[in-house]
Parts: C-alpha cells; sequence; structure tokens
C-alpha cells in the first residue's frame, strides 16, 4: 500500500496485514459516541492494493458509515451547545454602556494620531482616511442617509464588543449607531484640532463615560472551574470526567430557563431563593440531584469570588437535604436467586454477544457497567500459575481509555470464575488492540435501556431498584454467604483496605489474582444457566 494516498485516508495494516479504517474522534464529540477516542472498522477484504476495485468500494462504504456517525455527533454538539452551553451577554445595554462602546473607537482613532502608535509610512494615510470617515458619519448625520457607511459603523465596534463578550441584540446595534452618528462631529472636531497642532483634551473624552466593565459568562466560570480541577480527564489524563462537565451545564441551563439570565455577578439571594424553590417543588428531581445542581452554581461562583471579581458568593449558606425516609426509598436492590434463574435463561438466548455476556460479568466480577463496557482485548490476561483474570487500570487517555470511578484507587486483578469461561469469555477473539465488545457503545444508557426492556418483559423490573447495578449486590451477597474475607471482598471491587498498613504497603490483595482465586472458586453457582 502506498505510504500516502490521498484517497485513502484514515486506513493502516492490521497486526494480521489487513486493511483496516481507523479515525480519531474529536474530543468535543466523544460523548456523544460513547466516550470513544477512535472509530475502528475492518474493511472485510483480502486485498491491500489500494488501487483495487473491490478494496476501493469496502473503503467508500466503511468510510461513508464512520462519516455518517461522525456527522450524527456533530449535529449532537451543536445542539447541545445551544440548549446547554453558556452563550454570550444579550441582555440589553445601558444608554451609558451604548455612550462608552460608541465613544470608545473614535477615541482610538484620535489618541493613534495623537500618540503616533502608528508606523510613519502610513500616518500620513491615516490622517486622510479618519477626517474622511468622520466626514461621511458627519454627512450620514445630516442627511439621515447612513446606507453608506452602514456597514463600517457595524464593525467599527466589533473588536471591543468581542473583547468585552457582549453579544449585541439588534436594539443595541442601533442605538450603538445612533450614538456613533451623535459623536462623529465632536470626534471630527477633535482630530482637526490634532491637524491643527491643538493638543488640548478631546471634546469627547469630557462627553463620552468609559467603556462598559467586561461582564462574567457562565462559560468563563466552567473553564474557571476546569482549571482548578486539574483539566479535563479524557484530554489530560487527570482532572474531572466530561460527564462532570455536562452536569454543570445542566445545572447553568435550568437556573437560566427559569430563574435569570443575568451574568452571575448579578445573581441575587433573592434569585437564589427562587431557585431552591423551584428545585424542590417544580423540578422534578431527586433530593440528591436537587443538592448536586445547586452545589454546582455554588462552586462556580466561588470561582469569581476566588478571583476577585465577585465580592460574595450569594449561593452560601444554601442546601438541600435529604427529607427524612427518603434514605429508605433508595437503594439497589439484589435479585432473588429465582429471579436470576429467569433472567440468566432468556439472557442465553440473546444473539448479540455483549447482550449475553454482559450480565454473566456483571454477577462473577461484581464490577460496574461501566467497567465491563470499557473492556479491552488487552484486559484479559492469565497469570504463570494459569489463572485467568480481567485487568482493571485505570488509563484516562489513549485509543481505547478505561476510566475507573476512582481512578488508581480501582485498579485490581479480578480472577475470572470458571462460570464466566464455561460461558464464552475466552472465546470471543482478543487478536489486536481495541474494546472486548466492539459492537456495544461506551454509553452505559445503552445497555442500561436493553437490559431494562428485558426485566420489563419478564416482569421484574422495579424503577431505581431492580436494575443492572443489582447484579454487583447479588456479588456481594454470594461473596458474604461463603464466608470470603471483607479484604478479599474489597479487593474484587477495587474498594479501600481496611487498615493503613494494607492501603499503604505492599501491592496489596488486588494485585493478587492467583490469592484471590482462591476466595473466588468458593462460590457454587451450579444452578445457574
Amino acid at each position: 500500500m502506498p505510504k500516502k494516498n490521498a484517497l485513502l485516508k484514515y486506513l493502516k495494516l492490521d497486526r494480521l496485514g489487513r486493511l483496516t479504517y481507523e479515525r480519531k474522534i474529536p474530543a468535543r464529540l466523544r460523548e456523544f459516541l460513547g466516550n470513544r477516542a477512535s472509530i475502528r472498522r475492518s474493511l472485510g477484504v483480502d486485498g491491500t492494493d489500494c488501487s483495487d476495485t473491490d478494496v476501493l468500494t469496502a473503503y467508500a462504504r466503511v468510510h461513508g458509515q464512520v462519516q455518517e456517525v461522525i456527522n450524527a455527533a456533530e449535529a449532537q454538539h451543536q445542539q447541545k451547545s445551544t440548549a446547554i452551553q453558556a452563550q454570550p451577554q444579550t441582555f440589553a445595554l445601558s444608554p451609558r454602556d451604548v455612550a462608552g462602546i460608541a465613544a470608545n473607537p473614535l477615541l482610538e482613532m484620535r489618541n493613534a494620531l495623537a500618540d503616533g502608535r502608528i508606523s510613519s509610512s502610513i500616518q500620513a494615510e491615516l490622517q486622510q482616511i479618519v477626517p474622511t470617515f468622520l466626514a461621511q458619519v458627519a454627512w450620514a448625520q445630516m442627511t439621515g442617509d447612513v446606507s453608506q457607511i452602514q456597514k463600517a459603523l457595524a464593525q467599527i465596534s466589533q473588536p471591543l464588543l468581542d473583547q468585552l463578550g457582549i453579544s449585541p441584540n439588534e436594539t443595541d446595534i442601533t442605538a450603538i449607531t445612533q450614538r456613533l452618528l451623535a459623536y462623529a462631529a465632536d470626534a471630527r472636531a477633535d482630530v482637526e484640532k490634532l491637524q491643527d497642532g491643538d493638543w488640548s483634551s478631546p471634546t469627547l473624552a469630557a462627553k463620552a463615560p468609559p467603556i462598559p466593565k467586561r461582564r462574567l459568562t457562565w462559560e468563563q466560570l466552567i473553564e474557571g472551574w476546569r482549571r482548578s480541577v486539574g483539566g479535563t480527564l479524557e484530554v489530560d489524563g487527570y482532572g474531572v470526567s466530561e460527564r462532570r462537565v455536562v452536569l454543570y451545564r445542566l445545572a447553568i441551563k435550568d437556573f437560566v430557563a427559569h430563574i435569570s439570565d443575568a451574568p452571575p455577578e448579578d445573581i441575587t439571594i433573592a434569585d437564589v431563593q427562587r431557585y431552591v424553590k423551584w428545585l424542590q417543588t417544580d423540578s422534578g428531581n431527586a433530593p440528591r440531584t436537587q443538592a448536586g445542581k445547586l452545589i454546582c452554581l455554588k462552586n462556580l461562583v466561588q470561582i469569581a469570588v476566588n478571583n476577585r471579581e465577585i465580592a460574595s458568593n450569594p449561593f452560601d449558606g444554601f442546601k438541600i437535604v435529604v427529607p427524612a425516609g427518603a434514605a429508605d426509598l433508595k437503594g439497589y436492590r439484589p435479585f432473588t436467586k429465582p429471579e436470576l434463574v429467569t433472567i440468566f435463561t432468556a439472557v442465553k438466548q440473546e444473539s448479540r454477544e455483549h447482550n449475553r455476556l454482559l450480565p454473566y460479568i456483571l454477577l462473577l466480577t461484581g464490577c460496574r457497567l461501566a467497567e465491563a463496557v470499557q473492556l479491552r482485548t488487552k484486559d484479559i490476561q492469565q497469570t504463570e500459575k494459569g489463572t485467568w483474570f480481567i485487568n482493571w487500570e485505570h488509563e484516562a487517555i489513549g485509543t481505547y481509555p478505561m476510566l475507573l470511578k476512582t481512578k488508581d484507587s480501582n485498579n485490581r486483578k479480578m480472577p475470572i470464575h470458571q462460570k464466566l469461561i464455561d460461558t464464552g469469555l475466552l472465546d470471543i477473539d482478543r487478536r489486536g488492540e481495541g474494546r472486548l465488545f466492539k459492537d456495544i457503545s461506551q454509553n452505559t444508557n445503552t445497555f442500561s435501556t436493553h437490559f431494562t426492556e428485558l426485566l420489563k418483559r419478564l416482569d421484574i423490573w422495579e424503577k431505581k431498584k431492580k436494575v443492572t447495578h443489582s447484579f454487583r449486590n447479588n456479588a456481594k451477597d454470594m461473596w458474604r454467604e461463603v464466608d470470603i474475607p471483607l479484604d478479599v471482598r474489597n479487593a474484587f471491587t477495587g474498594h479501600a483496605a481496611v487498615g493503613v498498613g494494607e492501603r499503604s504497603y505492599g501491592v496489596g490483595l488486588g494485585q493478587m489474582p492467583d490469592k484471590l482465586n482462591e476466595y473466588l472458586q468458593r462460590i457454587d453457582i451450579s444452578w445457574l444457566p
């Protein structure tokens, strides 16, 4: 295959010498594609000659399919940007702000001439351009015909508006244009004074107010918060995950939609009181979600307080507590043994590999669903003694990242139960790099939705009670029933070891799959279909 071929972009040879299409996913689109960093597809042809018709046909087909996926993610990103991301300032400008914005570029022109802040080669030309422009403005003012200079008037204040982060509405633009026309005569007179050698203070400077202060935006606070927590996990390898950022944006969206679209520095205690009331009475969110959204906004505004941009945080002192009795209603319940038999009898009939194997993985390892769908071919390993195990190791960045809930603290080498081997886990093609389950979305909602539909058909489902996470409860109960010690159970799930010595010295039980396997094989699940 030629090293460079513009017609066959994204192609490369895999380890077996077959043509493979691999395309990097832009970071901004990954949340819409299961947090994947790339899309990889086999062309499904034996040849490697890029001029061969079969290769070109296969390439066109795969490239078109992937491009459709990218385009769909781009559309979702654009829709979310409009719906969730903080927008530029759109509130109406005061007359004082309008005057300051209109006068500033005219004063800049005059001061550039006075201070010689331009190269001498064009200074003579500028001295002609500025008076001519101002004369045109003055003529438009007298005649009322601004058609000839309307574009120039629109552009003259744009750099300052961009600098201030202001997106003016039509009323603001009209007001700025009218004020520019009104100031034109003074600006022209000030320039003519300079040309006559009069260096006294410009008349316009005495009339016009200073430019308005740049207003804070929620987007600026989001970026400040990102920096304060170290960055974004999927991009930098440390910091917060993109999912956390989405939660902050959703809190902003709610506040702007239901309380106020004013800039953060203008939020009052009364606004916060109304927001808390809305969360508790009208939002429809659970108490824990309500509390989380309030904390998100408090954290963002605190960034501005820390930067001395806002004097105080109006969210201070406000909190939402979980009502008495609500704690009894929360929590996932394990499936009963008869329910498990019913579930796995149905699961064994699944045609898709991941739908058939994921429930077994969840039950027999006690892992989280996100950890299961992220499994890569390289994570299935074997010790020198022959013990097969899953090597869950936090790896934030890369083509196929593995994101664990508590990062490196969740690293562990979980032995694979014989039942899982018998079910076919080791039969999956693990040649080459990539996800173990190549056809499943990294967005856990995809499998959760499928599994929920299965439970509903079996008349087992209970909202927020019996779900995929219930398998984790079942796993822990099975371990307790055969008297597996707490430190071993913690090692199975990647929870912190008990005792400082256990946490701080040695590799820990979580990195001893042979030892852990001795305990795991105590479990008798011969009853499981």
